[in-house]
């Protein structure tokens, strides 16, 4: 929604302004408009309830915590367990050291792959594309924003809450699968399209550029959550995630805009590039150790722990939801 929104500024300023007026003061518009997020953010300060399922994994669990930060000691806890060692004390403190272990590389490695599709597959067909249809092809396309605009709601944003909806029915990964096989091979015609310059060739391309992503993209952050461990789930998801994106979103307009100057219909092979990283990170993602522990034939995790993990999981679930 938040990226609509932008393409929605994006192309009001263009259409009701000059360039000269754009370069002016236009771009303050843009900008001041982010002011906006702030009752949302007031809302959550306010009302917004910290999750914590984790709790007495990493801290201690005698203490709680107060809306305003404080920490308040359990007077019911014993005093045992509250007198724990340094070493304890500090190896609670510490889900990163957690995440790190050997036996959570694959988990962290899949993080870091699988995001590279859905972030830079995102900034090029619906952040990047409207400066390339307006900008760096020559014929531009006519109204590049307000296409671009349309391709993001009709192809990518409806189309994801289908494929979301969709991949809990049939399985994330068989969803994801067809999305970055699909759009690996259609993103290098549908940009050859899209660089004619022909506004509805362009409008028809994009949307449908951003219809196969959705496949990828509708899913992927329910994949996410749900293939690592409870016990370092959020941390994991957050460093590898990050990793991810920032590597894949932050480079891959450039990397466009740079590939332009050597063919126009370049930049749609970033798209397969990003796909098969998507599929290896899908792969070793079958690597991960639910029980958060390293592999082994011997080791096999009981009803109990069956029990608690999905416990956790619906928990989880249903805080987010």
């Amino acid at each position: 929604v938040g990226v609509i929104l932008g393409n929605l500024v994006g192309a009001l300023i263009r259409t009701l302004l000059t360039e000269e007026q754009l370069l002016q003061w236009g771009w303050r518009a843009a900008f001041l408009s982010g002011v906006f997020i702030l009752p949302v953010a007031i809302f959550l300060r306010l009302y917004g309830r910290e999750h914590h399922p984790n709790e007495g994994e990493y801290d201690n669990s005698s203490s709680n915590s107060n809306n305003d930060g404080s920490i308040v000691e359990d007077a019911t806890t014993p005093i045992a367990s509250m007198t724990l060692s340094s070493s304890q004390q500090e190896e609670q403190k510490h889900p990163l050291r957690e995440a790190i272990k050997r036996e959570n590389w694959a988990a962290l490695a899949s993080s870091i792959l699988v995001p590279m599709l859905y972030g830079g597959g995102f900034y090029i067909s619906v952040v990047w594309m409207a400066i390339f249809m307006d900008t760096l092809i020559n014929p531009p396309v006519n109204g590049a924003f307000w296409v671009n605009l349309a391709a993001n709601c009709f192809g990518l944003t409806l189309t994801g809450f289908f494929t979301g909806w969709l991949s809990d029915r049939v399985g994330r990964v068989k969803v994801m699968a067809f999305g970055a096989i699909t759009v690996g091979i259609a993103a290098p015609f549908l940009i050859y399209i899209i660089s004619g310059g022909n506004t509805v060739e362009a409008l028809f391309a994009q949307m449908a550029l951003c219809f196969f992503l959705a496949f990828y993209c509708g899913p992927f952050c329910a994949w996410l959550v749900e293939k690592f461990p409870p016990k370092i789930r959020l941390t994991s998801a957050a460093l590898g995630f990050n990793i991810g994106i920032c590597i894949s979103s932050g480079f891959s307009p450039a990397l466009a805009t740079a590939l332009v100057r050597t063919w126009v219909v370049a930049p749609g092979f970033i798209f397969p590039a990003l796909a098969v990283l998507g599929l290896i990170g899908m792969f070793l993602s079958t690597k991960i150790h639910q029980d958060g522990g390293a592999e082994n034939d011997d080791a096999t995790i009981g009803e109990k722990d069956q029990e608690d993990y999905l416990s956790m999981e619906d928990d989880l679930s249903t805080h987010l939801l």
